[in-house]
């Protein structure tokens, strides 16, 4: 009898018999739930491998991300057991729903030569997620005082009629060290 009040009404509506008496019915209330559920095993499957296939991260924490598709995983394996999700599928499918913020760790994940097992992959996922979490430096101006900048460097004096003479009159001797002696040639 407790049977009656764990269903919802419209699913007790399919399965009630309503002219046999209490124990037979809920005999019959348990018969009719088995073939509702098991006509729509294949079905069922085929929804559940579809939303496993195409999952999203969304807005969802990484465990609760990978959490869902460790309990989608467990429902196909209990509807059927000859449908084992397998732990590489189960990385891909996780991978091909990451969110953008994740893309970095996504691509070092799918060029790895071998896959990492789910429960690896959720690990790097949680470091990958730790690390976004950290401040970010501020970029800062690239040095601009080398070889390779289109501009150059000057470090002079500011032309003052004090250094002007100043820098005339060494102009004036290195002239005269850069001259030939002048009388014996």
């Amino acid at each position: 009898m407790w049977i009656f009040f764990t269903l919802s009404q419209p699913l007790l509506d399919m399965v009630l018999v309503p002219e046999a008496n209490a124990e037979e019915n809920a005999r019959q209330v348990l018969i009719n739930l088995e073939k509702i559920f098991r006509d729509n095993k294949e079905s069922k499957l085929m929804q559940l491998d579809n939303y496993l296939r195409n999952i999203t991260m969304g807005d969802l924490l990484v465990l609760a991300y990978c959490s869902k598709i460790q309990n989608l995983a467990s429902l196909i394996r209990n509807l059927d057991a000859n449908s084992k999700v397998h732990d590489k599928h189960l990385v891909n499918y996780a991978i091909n729903g990451l969110s953008s913020r994740f893309e970095y760790i996504s691509t070092i994940i799918c060029h790895t030569k071998l896959l990492p097992s789910f429960h690896e992959m959720q690990s790097m996922l949680l470091c990958e997620k730790q690390r976004l979490l950290l401040p970010q430096s501020i970029p800062t101006q690239p040095h601009v005082d080398h070889s390779s900048f289109p501009s150059i460097l000057h470090a002079g004096e500011t032309a003052t009629p004090h250094n002007t003479r100043r820098n005339d009159n060494r102009r004036q001797q290195n002239n005269r060290r850069c001259q030939p002696p002048q009388g014996n040639q």
